[in-house]
């Protein structure tokens, strides 16, 4: 299983409480799996069933972190 990382602007649709407070977010969400269209699919799936409408996926770039071995960081461009 690999981490994947989504970030995704979103916007409340009829039925979403959340609707009354906001007119738009941005979605950070990780999920574990083997491939990432089977990621994409989940999480898709996961805000379409929460009411949540996809406007747009930020595009994120993996970039080791100078001076470490592990680390990684995610970063919008």
């Amino acid at each position: 299983m690999n981490p994947h990382c989504f970030m995704i602007e979103v916007e409340p649709q009829p039925g979403n409480l959340l609707g009354a407070h906001v007119s738009k977010a941005i979605s950070h969400i990780w999920l574990l799996s083997t491939d990432i269209k089977e990621a994409r699919d989940i999480v898709f799936g996961f805000l379409k069933s929460d009411l949540w409408e996809v406007k747009e996926e930020k595009e994120l770039t993996r970039r080791s972190t100078a001076g470490t071995s592990n680390q990684v960081s995610f970063n919008a461009e």
